[in-house]
């Protein structure tokens, strides 16, 4: 657990595996990610916040990297996220995060999160 000066009753907690994603979707609020949904061959699952109330990006296909970056101050962490995916000629496709934060879609991702705080990790499988 991340520590930023709360308790366990401020954070949350979710994880999905990132092997086998066929689809990924976006949650942004105020220009950072704070959650999104993972979409497999048969179920999909949500980390962080997931709202509908909030923007969502268009859904990634066949995404085989993901980028992430934490932005920390003080007490808060948010994270701005995207996906490189494969276009119909095999070319590979991102933007928006540097090249060293990507990583490939193998492993489990864990997202902590609160009212100010997402924390994102990935173990590798």
């Amino acid at each position: 657990m991340p520590n930023y000066g709360l308790t366990i009753d401020e954070l949350y907690y979710s994880e999905a595996p990132l092997d086998g994603v066929l689809h990924a979707q976006l949650c942004i609020y105020g220009g950072f990610c704070v959650g999104l949904v993972l979409q497999y061959q048969s179920c999909s699952r949500s980390l962080g916040q997931f709202r509908y109330d909030k923007h969502t990006s268009e859904w990634f296909h066949q995404p085989c990297q993901i980028g992430i970056a934490h932005e920390r101050e003080g007490l808060t962490s948010r994270v701005r996220m995207n996906f490189v995916t494969r276009n119909l000629q095999g070319k590979e496709h991102g933007e928006g995060i540097q090249p060293q934060q990507f990583h490939p879609m193998t492993g489990v991702m864990v997202w902590w999160y609160g009212k100010e705080v997402s924390n994102i990790q990935i173990i590798p499988s």
